[in-house]
């Protein structure tokens, strides 16, 4: 039992990191071969981040279960739409702010891990998560409380919007302004969701104030648009590929899937990626930046 939670939390011994010959050409070479050389610390390091996320995921849970219920029991979810499903979301979203201040401070650990794993940088995973909790905690915090906000403000705003815009069209006039405003939210959440893959990546590469972090990734997400959609889309194949099996598979496999390796793997995904805009955008103009950190580049002399 004490080896396999040695294993869990500072990996195989067996298994080598990175040699500087060995290293790729590639950040998605990078990528693939962290992912396999590092998967077994991944599935630990999601372990600690879950110690944190516990409140918030029994919360989650809890909801689902009370929307169900309430739909199954009307018959019809546009039935209770503004009694019923809108006070309860509304409701749901609320006690998440402070849960996800919590979970803050898992984040802020996971990320400076993965941030040193992306870049093919030795970290323990026990060591590295609480260095990244006393380094990052303040703005990890400060940034799970302006995320809870927003998309509290966000959803409500989208449910009010498209909740009107159902009732006009039956009205049969006076629906297109609220379908506008819908999907208006609709875009805000999108970019703001894109915005939220640079962030932690920012925190735990640069010093930087804290405006600074969603002022840059701002302007990332919207100056790599396609790619940074496709990184968020991507955190999702799984969940929704058990989403479309249903039933019992649907929930257990994505039980495991956010039990083993969820959060770090979306993080992963996000920081690897990030890097890459990280040498276009910002390195190249900063005296002495390393681009090209991870690769076999970074070691070629011109």
């Amino acid at each position: 039992m004490a080896n396999w939670f040695e294993r869990l939390t500072l990996g195989d011994p067996r298994r080598a990191d990175f040699r500087k010959e060995d290293l790729p050409d590639t950040r998605r070479q990078l990528f693939w071969d962290v992912l396999k050389v590092r998967l077994w610390k991944m599935i630990g390091l999601n372990g600690l981040w879950l110690l944190f996320s516990v409140p918030a995921i029994i919360w989650i849970m809890i909801t689902a279960i009370l929307l169900t219920q309430q739909i199954n029991d009307a018959g019809s979810a546009a039935a209770i739409f503004n009694t019923v499903i809108v006070p309860t979301l509304q409701t749901f979203l609320l006690i998440m702010i402070p849960l996800g201040v919590i979970s803050g401070i898992g984040k802020a650990g996971m990320s400076h891990v993965i941030n040193q794993w992306a870049y093919d940088d030795n970290a323990w995973t026990w060591d590295g998560f609480w260095e990244g909790v006393k380094l990052h905690w303040r703005q990890s915090l400060l940034a799970r409380l302006v995320n809870g906000i927003v998309w509290l403000i966000l959803i409500t705003a989208f449910l009010f919007y498209s909740g009107n815009s159902a009732y006009f069209t039956q009205q049969g006039s006076g629906a297109l302004f609220y379908s506008l405003g819908s999907w208006f939210m609709l875009c805000l959440m999108l970019i703001f969701w894109m915005v939220g893959q640079y962030i932690w990546p920012l925190m735990t590469t640069y010093k930087m104030k804290f405006s600074y972090l969603y002022r840059n990734a701002f302007v990332l997400s919207l100056g790599r648009l396609p790619e940074t959609l496709l990184v968020c889309l991507g955190q999702f194949l799984l969940p929704a590929a058990f989403y479309f099996l249903g039933g019992n598979i649907m929930v257990m496999g994505n039980f495991i899937y956010v039990s083993l390796i969820g959060a770090v793997w979306g993080q992963f995904l996000a920081s690897s990626y990030a890097h890459n805009a990280f040498d276009r955008y910002i390195n190249r103009h900063i005296k002495g930046a390393v681009v090209n950190r991870g690769l076999t580049s970074v070691y070629t002399v011109e």
